[in-house]
């Protein structure tokens, strides 16, 4: 009952609607009760036993049982209501529509008369398919709004309608619609082309294609389906199918568009008639033309058109001149009757070459015009005229040849050919010879690849002039012989991989003739020779070893009986290839010859011009007319060659030493490769790198070892420069004596560069041993057979340069005094040479000024001038010295503008100044700030999106908030380090923070008290927790020395007791005569020392706010340890003092004052870095002392500026006390230092209480003591190092080196051994970095580090002296192949014999194998003036190496090698 109530509730409204009423009544009256759900139950009757639900067919007579829940239908009665209403609404609105009344009867009438009704409708009395259509037809309606009106337009064009009303026939449909608009689109596309129509029309020709288009349509329209033609039934189709534009709308838009095109075109034709007619009879051949072709054909002709104009007038032109007229009419003529390929670029270049031609003879002229107006170049221009316009003799040939070879430059050197050749007995030495190119399939080649021009000039060259003596030999053609060997040698330089370019261009089959002429002495021109050749018998006679052409016309054994076809044949050829000269040619073969005579009155002009301006400097004018007419020409090839040796010699200077400095240079590194256990290529050889005195540095290997290597040879410069000058000067090399020598300065320069590349291969097999590729006793082997082969290259090296010598004295002693007055060209080189040295002389002395005002590069030139004082040498490093120097401001100028833009912008400041390197020199400092101002440019992006401002905040805050926990980060490294880093940094800057805050409100008293209890808790720390840092004692590796050398350091460290003593007097007697008299002088350096003491800061803080990676740079960088040692040793006081009286009143100065005592005081604790030999510090004090007693002494200078006497003095004694209780323990290197400082602290206080008097007294006692003190100390220092024979060990140690080093001892360092254990234990080590590696035991090396270190630590001589003896044992002399052989060989065997020689030879080969490797080959740029790549030789010198290991691994079996691991 429950559930009959909600559902009748749910059906209660759906019961407005009738149908749905009617529903409720009959379910109600026909339902029962079951709850089941609405289905169908098929009659029993009407059941299959099939499984298949498709094969129960219900027939139509039954009616089934009805078995439907009444509740079912009362919940679907709503929707069944509502889709209802909106059916009837719809189909209420087909209904009343006049186009959908119809076909929405005729529809319902269909559904209805369906005998096959569903369940809803039988129970529910709802048809689905009912509402389908009535919603269908209501829908169409809103859709045939749309056409209707298009329907109503098809009315004006009856063609168009006709299709529509037959579909309307058909119904209302889709496919009735689509027509419809289908015709409304042609209608459209009618009425938007009548205009197109009627201009088609217009034109006959094009609007044929749109009749035959429309006349095809309308017949097909017209006829019946059965009686079309294919045509027409496409056509058919196609109006029947959806198309926007049909056959005749497409013809008469291209119609219209060709239309358009010819009227557009109509101008260009117009113009191409009138201009250029020639051209129309090649427009009339694209005709008859379909589509765009006939409109192509008039735009290219156009194009033609527009091209023809320049050379049209440039034809006109040339054919007004009629001096080159003929030959712009022959190619015309040529073109129009079409012979051979003629095209219309070749018209066009052959005119345009014409004219170029012209314009060259036109400006010939006026050169032609000086020529003559000269006079005295007159005669050679018609003497050349008259050569160049001659005719090819056509003759036979009075020789044939039987050998020809050519004679090629390898690599680079002057080309030409020999022959050997027959010839009459009766035929004698000619007067004259010239060489004759011919070939007109030859010539056309080298236009094809060089150009035109190129071709027309070398044809104008021809003949060439052969000069006796210097191209060719006349005598070699001897009356009475029937052979002769021609040598013909052009006076031109070339590449050999030019010609072989040049031979390869061309193509194989090309055809030349070589023929050579001559003038008899009866005066008649003869043909001597007569060669036909092909451009591919050239190149294979070049890539052949023999250079020898084979060729068919050259045939040196012949039967007789072919002789005659043979020289038939050549002849032939000869004539064919001789028709090349003609009047063409003759033609073009004056301009070279005016252009070089106008050249040589232009040489001439200038040499002329150049002579008048020697005369404003004598001394050269005297040496070119002594070199022109008084000096010999043998004399003058001596001083030429003279200078090269002179040159040879200063580069060979360099070049020892420079390998003075290889040698030790590679052994260092190859030590410390050694000392690695790794060593991964041939560039990381050197991880790390000893500085000094023990201090291990990482550094970039690979950069450092080639800029090391790059520095030696860039010294070589100045020496390269002055031989490669010297060499160009050299004299004729047509001289066998002077080839000669020339050959053995190239021998010379090429033993050095052996000798530089043994040098460096050494260093190679020590890395090899390192990374245990080599066995040890291989590797001495290897070492020991270079060290031989280079003093053997050496000493072959001094013979040949002794037999050099001996050669240039015997030129000098043989040269002949004859040959006085010079060429022509060699006086005017002469002239030239010397009006440039005068330049030079006159810039010499304003350079030297400029250097001597630099004064920095002073030094560097003394170095180059070696004690060559000569003028030459002087200016050439001169030369190189202003060169530097300019380089030199230009990378200051860049630097400074750097800055300025860092500076200006900020934001990269403080990374550039963190980073700041000046020790390694402006290049460096310029890369820096080059680096930055990049990352600057980066950054304008984010200043364009604003972000800058927040950076710059960003860092301000971030540099404030370093200022302020810097102390902080100090006082946290005296916690112990089992502490938590953060905690202790955190208490750490919270105490500086209390500290520092109180100076603003605490009295004077209590800041002083607090500050000064935080110090003393950081120095107990320091002490405490870390020892290591030097703080309570020196650390290990540092030099700590009782002897004192003069540096600036040490100078530095003495001003400080000094200034601390007048300090002291000053303020004393302030204090005791007038305790306000300090404040009157301090007022005035308040600002000073607040500038000096926010450098000091800044110094202090810049490497903790570095990276890790530089702050080691930083604080081990010598020029950063002198300014520290300045601004807080000793300047420390007097700083304290400007501030002292101040500080009392303003807070502000208070705080700077604390700030600055605390950094200056603490930061010598929290750098764990020692202080090497190379500091050049030897007054040495442990941090706790110098700390302590500089912080008492300013509590000294802040109490006498407070008034407090008694509290003054109190402090300056307890600072006494605390100098002599560490001197008492021994901390201080220099303990007589002590004595003067004591002695000046106590005499200051006596002259400030009591008097100068008495206190000078007692500093001259303090003096005096001081001095005896150093004197008995240094005195019982040499007594015990003489007692433990230490200088004798070393001496002895020193010459075993000395005999060891392959680089010699003439550059080593002297070893000077110092009275201190710790000097005497640097000169240890600095005598086995000397020693070759080669030298020393395996074990030794490998221990070589922990050597190092006892040698730092060690306390007394006895100890130097036991490492001295372990370095002596570990020196091994191997056995040399010299000596295993001279062994062998004095073995006894029986019965009194010896061991035989080659079994003595074969045994030593067996065990002591040669080292099989060549240095590189020569072929670099520059190698014959000296130029050495150190860099590329230590690459391929490692290159071999691998080679010799890989070839010693293949051979080791079967060998012996002593110890196999190392």
């Amino acid at each position: 009952a429950l559930c009959d109530i909600i559902c009748f509730l749910v059906c209660t409204p759906s019961l407005v609607v009738p149908t749905r009423a009617y529903s409720f009544v009959r379910s109600v009256y026909m339902g029962r009760r079951q709850f089941r759900w609405a289905g169908y139950k098929p009659c029993p009757c009407c059941c299959f036993d099939s499984d298949d639900e498709d094969e129960h067919i219900q027939p139509s007579s039954c009616t089934g049982h009805l078995e439907t829940d009444v509740r079912v239908i009362w919940l679907l009665s709503p929707i069944f209501g509502l889709i209802e209403f909106i059916g009837f609404f719809f189909g209420l609105i087909a209904t009343c529509s006049l186009i959908r009344s119809i076909q929405t009867y005729r529809d319902v009438r269909k559904v209805m008369s369906n005998p096959q009704r569903e369940w809803m409708d039988r129970a529910c009395c709802f048809n689905l398919d009912l509402q389908k259509v009535l919603l269908l037809n209501g829908l169409s309606v809103a859709i045939d709004l749309v056409f209707v009106p298009l329907l109503v337009l098809l009315v004006m064009s009856p063609l168009r309608l006709r299709s529509a009303v037959a579909s309307l026939r058909k119904g209302l449909g889709w496919t009735t619609r689509k027509v419809i608009l289908q015709q409304f689109i042609l209608l459209l596309a009618d009425m938007l082309l009548l205009v197109p129509l009627a201009l088609v029309t217009l034109t006959w020709y094009r609007s044929r294609p749109v009749h035959q288009a429309l006349g095809c349509r309308r017949v097909a329209a017209d006829i019946e389906e059965g009686q079309l033609t294919e045509e027409q039934q496409t056509l058919r189709q196609e109006s029947d199918s959806f198309k926007v534009l049909t056959e005749y709308h497409r013809a008469l838009l291209r119609a219209s568009g060709l239309l358009l095109l010819d009227v557009i075109l109509l101008p260009f034709l117009l113009l191409l008639a009138i201009v250029t007619c020639y051209r129309l009879p090649i427009l009339a051949r694209s005709l008859p033309a379909t589509g765009t072709r006939y409109h192509r054909a008039v735009l290219r002709q156009c194009w033609e058109m527009v091209l023809d104009v320049p050379f049209l007038l440039a034809g006109g032109v040339v054919i007004c001149t009629v001096y080159r007229a003929d030959i712009v009419i022959g190619c015309a003529r040529r073109a129009c009757q079409r012979e051979g390929d003629f095209t219309a670029w070749d018209i066009r270049s052959a005119v345009g070459f014409q004219l170029v031609y012209l314009l060259r003879d036109t400006a010939m002229v006026p050169l032609l015009l000086v020529i003559v107006a000269t006079i005295y170049r007159l005669p050679t221009l018609l003497m050349g005229l008259k050569a160049r316009m001659s005719r090819l003799l056509a003759e036979a040939p009075e020789m044939q040849p039987l050998e020809i070879r050519l004679l090629a430059p390898r690599p680079t050197g002057r080309p030409g050919f020999c022959v050997r050749a027959s010839k009459s007995p009766n035929l004698s030495r000619p007067t004259s010879l010239q060489l004759q190119v011919a070939g007109k399939g030859f010539w056309q080649s080298i236009a094809d690849l060089k150009g035109g021009l190129a071709a027309t000039a070398g044809q104008a060259l021809l003949p060439l002039g052969l000069r006796h003596g210097r191209e060719v030999d006349f005598d070699a053609i001897e009356h009475g012989r029937s052979e002769a060997v021609i040598n013909v040698e052009i006076e031109r330089t070339v590449k050999s991989a030019s010609v072989e370019k040049f031979l390869r261009a061309l193509p194989p089959h090309t055809e030349l003739l070589i023929q050579l002429e001559g003038r008899l002495e009866s005066g008649r021109q003869v043909v001597l020779l007569a060669v036909p050749l092909t451009a591919s018998e050239l190149l294979t006679s070049f890539s052949s070893p023999d250079s020898v052409i084979s060729a068919d016309c050259i045939r040196p054994n012949v039967l007789d009986e072919q002789d005659e076809a043979f020289n038939e044949e050549v002849a032939a050829r000869i004539a064919t290839l001789r028709g090349g000269s003609t009047s063409e040619l003759r033609r073009d073969t004056w301009w070279p010859i005016v252009l070089g005579e106008f050249f040589q009155i232009t040489g001439d002009f200038i040499h002329l011009l150049l002579l008048v301006a020697l005369f404003a400097l004598p001394w050269r004018l005297f040496m070119v007319i002594r070199q022109c007419f008084c000096e010999p020409a043998d004399r003058r090839a001596c001083r030429l060659a003279g200078l090269t040796f002179s040159a040879l010699e200063f580069w060979s200077e360099e070049c020892d030493s420079i390998a003075a400095e290889l040698g030790p240079l590679t052994n260092s590194w190859a030590k410390q490769a050694l000392g690695k256990t790794d060593c991964p290529n041939s560039v990381d050889m050197r991880d790390i790198d000893y500085d000094g005195y023990g201090i291990l540095r990482r550094r970039d290997v690979k950069k450092v070892h080639q800029q090391r290597l790059k520095a030696l040879g860039s010294r070589l410069s100045l020496a390269r420069a002055g031989l490669r000058m010297s060499r160009r000067r050299w004299p004729d090399e047509g001289d066998e004596g002077w080839s000669m020598l020339s050959q053995a300065i190239d021998m010379q320069i090429s033993l050095r560069a052996d000798i530089f590349f043994w040098l460096l291969f050494i260093p190679e097999l020590h890395k090899l041993l390192a990374k245990r590729e080599v066995q040890p006793e291989e590797h001495t082997r290897a070492t020991q057979q270079i060290h031989h082969h280079v003093l053997r290259l050496e000493a072959q090296r001094s013979e040949e340069n002794a037999a050099l010598l001996a050669g240039f004295k015997e030129k000098q002693a043989t040269a002949r005094r004859k040959g006085r007055v010079k060429s022509k060209a060699l006086c005017g080189a002469i002239l030239r040479e010397h009006f440039v040295k005068g330049l030079t002389d006159l810039l010499a002395m304003p350079a030297l000024l400029l250097l001597a005002l630099t004064l920095y590069r002073l030094p560097s030139l003394r170095a180059q001038m070696h004690g060559r004082w000569d003028v030459a040498h002087l200016k050439v490093a001169l030369r190189s010295q202003v060169l530097g120097l300019g380089a030199d401001l230009l990378v200051l100028f860049q630097l400074i503008f750097l800055v300025l833009v860092l500076t200006a912008t900020v934001v990269k400041l403080p990374d550039f100044l963190s980073g700041l390197r000046p020790s390694r020199g402006l290049r460096a400092a310029r890369a820096w700030a080059a680096e930055k101002a990049m990352e600057l440019l980066e950054g304008i992006l984010e200043l364009l999106l604003l972000l800058t401002a927040w950076k710059t905040y960003k860092l301000i805050v971030q540099a404030t908030v370093f200022l302020l926990m810097s102390p902080g980060a100090m006082l946290a490294v005296a916690w112990p380090k089992e502490c938590d880093r953060r905690i202790r940094f955190g208490i750490s800057c919270l105490c500086s923070l209390l500290v520092f805050g109180s100076a603003f409100f605490l009295p004077w008293l209590f800041v002083v008290a607090g500050w000064v209890f935080i110090l003393a808790l950081a120095f107990v720390g320091y002490a405490a927790f870390n020892p290591g840092c030097g703080w309570t004692k020196p650390r290990r590796e540092d030099w700590w020395s009782p002897s004192v050398r003069m540096t600036l350091p040490n100078v530095m460290a003495f001003s400080t007791i000094i200034v601390e003593v007048v300090i002291i007097l000053w303020t004393g007697r302030c204090l005791m005569k007038d305790s306000m008299s300090i404040a009157v002088p301090m007022e005035h350096m308040t600002n000073v020392g607040l500038g000096v003491i926010c450098v000091s800061i800044f110094l202090t803080i810049l490497p903790m706010a570095s990276d890790e990676e530089d702050q080691r740079d930083i604080v081990t960088n010598s020029a950063w340890r002198d300014a520290m040692l300045l601004l807080n040793d000793v300047l420390f006081l007097p700083l304290v003092l400007s501030l002292a009286v101040v500080a009392l009143q303003s807070p502000l100065h208070r705080l700077a004052l604390m700030y600055f005592g605390t950094a200056a005081l603490l930061a010598r604790g929290v750098w764990d870095v020692p202080v090497p030999y190379e500091a050049r510090l030897d007054v040495r004090f442990v941090e706790l002392n110098s700390s302590g007693r500089q912080l008492l002494l300013s509590l000294a200078v802040l109490a006498a500026a407070s008034g407090m006497e008694i509290t003054f003095l109190a402090l300056c004694a307890a600072a006494c006390l605390w100098i002599v209780a560490w001197a008492l323990r021994r901390g201080s290197s220099v303990l007589w230092a002590e004595v003067l400082r004591v002695g000046g602290i106590a005499g200051a206080l006596i002259a400030a209480s009591v008097g100068i008097r008495i206190a000078a007294i007692l500093w001259a006692v303090a003096v005096g003591i001081a001095a005896v003190w150093a004197v008995l100390a240094g005195v019982r220092r040499r007594a015990d190092l003489a007692v433990s024979g230490l200088p004798q060990a070393l001496d002895e140690v020193g010459r075993i080196r000395a005999q060891m080093c392959l680089w010699g001892d003439a550059e080593s360092e002297p070893l000077s051994l110092d009275a201190s254990v710790q000097g005497a234990a640097l000169q240890v080590v600095k005598l086995e970095e000397q020693i070759p590696i080669e030298r020393l035991k395996m074990h030794f090396l490998f221990s070589r580090p922990l050597w190092r270190q006892g040698l730092q630590s060690a306390h007394s001589f006895e100890q130097v002296l036991s490492r001295l003896a372990e370095l002596r044992e570990a020196i091994d002399a191997p056995c040399t192949r010299l000596l295993l052989k001279q062994l062998l060989g004095r073995a006894p065997l029986a019965r009194g014999r010896r061991v035989p020689a080659p079994l003595v030879g074969e045994i030593t080969a067996f065990a002591i194998p040669r080292l099989e490797m060549t240095p590189p080959a020569r072929t670099g740029k520059g190698w014959g003036s000296g130029r050495m790549d150190f860099v590329a030789l230590q690459q391929y010198a490692w290159t071999s190496a691998r080679r010799y290991s890989e070839l010693l691994q293949s051979q080791a079996v079967g060998r012996p090698t002593g110890e196999t691991t190392i």
